[in-house]
């Protein structure tokens, strides 16, 4: 797949995507022959961007029962949506991908409890002044710290 760069993502890719193809029985011996058996698919017929855009719907769909039942995480659906939007936007096979995208699942985002930028210097400085015992040397916490470290703190307790 020329989209991508990183190697441990074009195999990914590449295993998902053969999934897609075999979810539809698309002939071939391996992933290229089953690839351009799919675009000649894409090519022919009235209706063509319905019917491949209703096989995408289904497929989707697919992992989204597989995610109720917990034999996947909601989070890991998208993992299978990416590659087949990939493959066919680099073949230009033109599908309504917003349509598509909208009945996906977000998964959950665990990483929201990081430390913002503007609050390191402070946390920094409180922890000096908690490790000489309380004592704050002006020269390195003012009190403008002492009160948005306050505010940090009221913040995070949820009342």
């Amino acid at each position: 797949m020329y989209g991508i760069k990183s190697d441990e993502t074009r195999r990914s890719y590449v295993s998902k995507l053969e999934f897609f193809f075999d979810f539809y029985k698309i002939e071939g011996n391996d992933i290229k022959e089953k690839s351009e058996n799919f675009l000649e698919y894409t090519k022919k017929g009235k209706n063509i961007t319905q019917k491949v855009t209703d096989l995408v719907l289904n497929y989707m769909y697919f992992h989204i029962q597989r995610a109720q039942k917990k034999e996947i995480s909601m989070g890991t659906i998208r993992n299978f949506y990416k590659p087949i939007k990939l493959f066919c936007e680099m073949n230009n096979v033109v599908l309504n991908w917003k349509i598509i995208s909208k009945g996906l699942p977000r998964g959950t985002q665990n990483a929201n409890d990081r430390i913002p930028d503007e609050d390191d210097k402070l946390i920094t400085s409180l922890r000096t002044a908690y490790a000489e015992e309380l004592n704050l040397k002006k020269d390195i916490v003012s009190y403008s710290d002492l009160l948005d470290g306050l505010r940090l703190a009221l913040k995070a307790y949820h009342f």
